[in-house]
């Protein structure tokens, strides 16, 4: 059975529909849905749910505008990063990455091997 979306004829069912979709949509940004993961990274309600976490990394060795791009290549190439950036500005890297295919550890250790020392940022994501 299909429902004519038709505003004209069925307002209350478009609204309704409005409503719950917008519900869905801010679930996760009501106070207090920010959960620490344990190991300092950084995760939502949503992300719980996703099973996606995010993590900013302190890269204090990037000094040049090639240094994020370097970053920003190890950590995309991590079995399980969804989302890496890096910013020369705040010397900082982000990644969302999968729990359960990856670690902060790994993270870590594949941006020394690019060259740079790398250290969960301290203050904001813990």
């Amino acid at each position: 059975m299909f429902i004519k979306l038709d505003p004209t004829e069925n307002r209350p069912a478009v609204v309704a529909l409005v409503l719950v979709l917008f519900w869905l949509v801010g679930c996760s940004d009501e106070p207090g849905a920010d959960v620490n993961a344990g190991d300092g990274a950084y995760a939502t309600a949503s992300d719980v749910v996703t099973g996606q976490r995010e993590v900013v990394l302190s890269v204090p060795g990037m000094d040049c505008p090639m240094c994020p791009i370097t970053v920003q290549r190890a950590l995309s190439r991590v079995d399980g990063v969804y989302e890496a950036e890096a910013d020369l500005n705040t010397k900082q890297a982000l990644a969302v990455f999968d729990p359960a295919r990856t670690d902060l550890e790994a993270l870590i250790a594949a941006i020394k091997n690019s060259g740079f020392s790398a250290e969960l940022r301290r203050g904001g994501n813990e």
